[in-house]
């Protein structure tokens, strides 16, 4: 890269500065991540765009991955966001003097933090592209709507049951469940939408329930006027939906956050059991069977070898949404992306997603099933 190119990187690229940072703290931005070095003040070059940024004290004691702290940052071209290591806090903050924050931005302008600062990897191509695909839905109202008021993702702080800390653990190697909890202190309140696991239609008729509860299409509609997901007119829209799937889904397999595992679980579970649906937003289920593919394609595969074996709901969710995908009244496009993500899985996982070969399902994504 010659010097114009790099001027033109630079006024086209984003800096974020991160003053102070401990020595050993492990730092990461979208799907990389770095142990902090005695130099290190902070990334230039991020593209234009929705980025997740992550740290961690943990390999500062032992070399233990602690929990991370995360929150997610829109950047433009030429804009400089200034955080500052809070020692007490053990946590990078804004600087509450504006003026001291104007000093720092005219500094990273004037490339005085340059040698500093660690460039972001354009050079591998393929994981920013899959970035790009796994955040293509959330923008910055997405971002303004579900983030903690104080902007902030702390991973996991209510108790752990065993299968939480078996589902943590299985992919990062974290820590014991009596380290994780010992260093929790607060919630982090993500604004997620309610999705009830059963929906009770204003008839109470036993069949009505049941055909409710196992076509979720009517459920996803209430959900999206509830939460209210909807157009200028009012309208469901469910693509601000997947936003908060992908939201979800980065938030626990970068942020290690249990609560947005189990919203991504839920959004699977009604999305993969709208049947109707596909016939009323057959645009939507495209874009939800593509951002969906991708998503699969990021988590490790030995999680989902093991979560896979025996009753699981992704197993069943999975298996439930090629049925119903499997149907030529529907949109031949979306047919044939049925058919592409059905392929993709059974490669990827090496198992059959046939009904045939479906064992019992989990008693809490059943659907409701009302005896007459």
């Amino acid at each position: 890269m010659d010097s114009q190119q790099a001027t033109e990187l630079f006024q086209s690229t984003a800096v974020l500065l991160c003053l102070d940072v401990p020595q050993g703290c492990e730092f990461g931005i979208d799907n990389h991540s770095w142990e902090v070095g005695p130099k290190f003040k902070g990334v230039k070059l991020i593209p234009s765009g929705v980025h997740y940024v992550f740290y961690s004290m943990g390999n500062r004691y032992g070399g233990s991955s602690a929990p991370r702290t995360s929150f997610f940052i829109h950047c433009k071209p030429q804009q400089v966001i200034v955080r500052k290591w809070d020692p007490e806090a053990e946590d990078l903050v804004e600087l509450k003097d504006k003026a001291e924050e104007e000093r720092y931005i005219l500094g990273v302008r004037r490339f005085e933090f340059d040698q500093f600062l660690g460039a972001f990897p354009w050079g591998d191509m393929k994981a920013i592209h899959r970035w790009r695909s796994l955040t293509k839905h959330i923008t910055a109202s997405v971002v303004k709507r579900l983030e903690p008021v104080g902007h902030k993702i702390t991973s996991a702080a209510k108790p752990l049951t065993e299968n939480e800390l078996d589902l943590l653990q299985s992919p990062f190697k974290t820590l014991t469940k009596e380290e994780i909890e010992e260093s929790l202190e607060s919630v982090s309140n993500v604004f997620y939408t309610k999705i009830p696991k059963h929906f009770a239609p204003a008839s109470r008729d036993g069949a009505d329930v049941t055909r409710f509860n196992l076509d979720k299409s009517r459920m996803l509609d209430h959900i999206l006027v509830q939460g209210k997901l909807v157009d200028s007119r009012g309208k469901p829209k469910p693509r601000l939906l997947l936003g908060e799937m992908q939201f979800a889904f980065v938030s626990f397999l970068m942020g290690h956050l249990f609560d947005s595992f189990e919203q991504w679980k839920s959004i699977l579970a009604l999305l993969c059991s709208c049947e109707a649906a596909l016939q009323t937003y057959p645009e939507f289920f495209l874009e939800y069977t593509d951002a969906l593919q991708h998503q699969l394609g990021e988590i490790p595969e030995d999680f989902f070898v093991d979560i896979l074996s025996g009753k699981n709901f992704l197993t069943s969710t999975l298996t439930g949404f090629f049925e119903i995908l499997d149907d030529s009244s529907i949109k031949p496009e979306l047919y044939e992306a049925g058919q592409i993500l059905r392929r993709f899985v059974e490669k990827r996982f090496g198992r059959s997603f046939s009904v045939m070969d479906l064992d019992a399902v989990d008693d809490e994504d059943a659907p409701t099933v009302v005896e007459m």
